[in-house]
Formats: C-alpha cells, structure tokens, sequence
C-alpha cells in the first residue's frame, strides 16, 4: 500500500501565506509600513511572527491528527478492500481503458493517458479502487480494452473471493499479453 499524502505537506508555502496575512493586517498600525521602526516595535513584530509560527506548527499537528482520525473512520481496516494494477516486465499490451466490478456492479472506470502507460511500463503499481465491503462471498471482475491483446481488442477476468474480517488487496497483473487477478491476505 502506498504511503499516506497529506494536504499539508508543503509549509513554505503555508508559512508565507500565514506571514503575508499577518503583514496585511499589521498594515493599518503601522508595522508593514515603515521602514523606521523603534526597537520596542521590531521586537513586538518578531514576537508576533514567532508566535504565528508556533501557532501554525499546532496546526498543522492538529491536521494531522484529524486526517488520521478520519482515515481510520472511513476505511477500517477489517472491512477495506483494495484493488490495484501491475504490469510485470515484457508486458506487450497497450491500456486504453480499465473497467472495474465489484459483485456484478461496474464500480470504476479509468482511461490511461501516454504518462501513465509510462508509469506501469516502468514497473508502476496504480491504486484502481479503495472500499470497504462487509465480510462473506464477492467477485471482482476487471476488462482491459487497447491494443496488443491476444484474443481481440479486450480481454477480461474474474475473481470470486471470501472476504474475511482483514484487509484484502486484490491485484489486476498484466503479464505478456494477457491478464489475471490475484488476491493478497
């Protein structure tokens, strides 16, 4: 599973952002004005933006928090089905488009782009679809529509499972030019 991204990774540019605020509302006392400014002011103007840092460090702490809180709400993982694409070296297929069933329903569409052919080429892993299911039987089926199949202008597989009271990964693998599904517990 690919590592967690935050919304909050790039704190430069919070930072600056945060710091041209505060400028902007010092501007009517006087503080982002002029250039002559006593020593009491220059100090209380760097009290004020260390104390604006610290306050965006506990924020951004906070944020994290509450995003990891949220994901362990959303996505438990006794329940959290994962299906995921790879294509093994020497792969000969070309994807125009991939489309995902879970228990019959088609449930994700993704149409691939000249950069993420390059991405899978290179021995990428794409995350296709995230869920949660409840435990007991289901099937996932997978249809792969391009060029360099085998039988024709797609090809398709389907996997029946028994999802079990953990998380489940179910990877779509392009091999040659044909495609099968397989399960991780």
């Amino acid at each position: 599973m690919s590592p967690m991204q935050y919304p909050f990774d790039h704190h430069p540019t919070v930072l600056a952002t945060a710091v041209g605020f505060l400028l902007m509302l010092l501007a009517p006392f006087g503080y982002a004005q002029t250039p002559q400014e006593s020593p009491q002011e220059s100090e209380a103007l760097l009290q004020l933006l260390q104390q604006s840092q610290q306050l965006q460090h506990e924020s951004i702490g906070l944020l994290e928090d509450i995003y990891l809180t949220e994901s362990s709400i959303l996505f438990p993982q006794t329940n959290l089905l994962v299906v995921i694409l790879s294509q093994d070296y020497g792969a000969t297929l070309l994807l125009e488009k991939l489309e995902l069933s879970l228990d019959g329903e088609q449930v994700a569409v993704h149409r691939y782009t000249e950069r993420d052919m390059e991405r899978l080429m290179r021995r990428g892993v794409q995350t296709i679809y995230t869920t949660l299911i409840p435990p007991g039987s289901h099937s996932v089926g997978a249809r792969l529509h391009g060029t360099g199949f085998s039988g024709g202008p797609s090809i398709a597989d389907e996997l029946q499972f028994r999802k079990r009271s953990r998380p489940l990964f179910v990877e779509v693998v392009i091999t040659g030019s044909e495609m099968r599904l397989r399960q991780w517990d």
